[in-house]
């Protein structure tokens, strides 16, 4: 997956002030990635189109931090509700389908956790707010990627089986209390009063 050398892409945008600067040409962005700086924008993205477009722009701009990239928003994913968590996957197959041909360390990254995203809004997001099934949102998305050949054959199955798999086992309740367990040391004092032989 990897190339030897990255092409270097710099993308501005008027309407978001990320401190980048834009040469003639294309350049990476090398500064360091500052979460703070991006988490906001995560937090308060909707599905406009052009919006889901100039971020990913600027994220992908910070492609040598990819892995601090991806990892915001995998944190930005659970936390966020209801159709938000669908702006989120929106973005990331920009990001992925926009650097695909030339440089995959997005997809890389996004791959390490796509399954257990894919589980997570699975179970956490039935319906979006216009009434689609959520599961049809995610195979409309794995069309996509299929269609653009984005990840392989396999890496695809694993996904749609994702959609209607658990992604954990289920939290006990608050009336659920685990009975102590004595590693060590000497057997227990019987507190129970013991009755007397009649």
């Amino acid at each position: 997956f990897f190339r030897a050398s990255f092409r270097h892409t710099c993308y501005a945008a008027s309407s978001y002030h990320f401190g980048v600067s834009c040469e003639r040409g294309m350049k990476f962005v090398e500064s360091e990635f500052k979460e703070e700086q991006f988490a906001p924008l995560l937090r308060n993205l909707t599905n406009a189109e052009m919006e889901i477009k100039v971020l990913s722009r600027n994220l992908v701009a910070h492609a040598v931090h990819a892995r601090a990239v991806v990892g915001l928003w995998d944190r930005e994913l659970r936390s966020a509700l209801g159709d938000r968590k669908i702006c989120l996957l929106y973005l990331a197959s920009e990001m992925m389908l926009t650097t695909t041909r030339k440089f995959s360390v997005f997809v890389m990254e996004f791959m390490a956790i796509l399954p257990e995203a894919f589980s997570h809004v699975a179970e956490s997001v039935k319906v979006t707010a216009l009434g689609a099934s959520v599961a049809d949102v995610l195979e409309a998305l794995l069309k996509v990627w299929e269609s653009r050949e984005l990840f392989p054959p396999p890496f695809l199955k694993k996904l749609r089986q994702a959609i209607s798999k658990p992604s954990a086992a289920p939290v006990p309740t608050e009336e659920y209390v685990p009975l102590p367990v004595r590693v060590s040391g000497p057997p227990a004092p019987v507190t129970a009063e013991v009755p007397s032989p009649s």
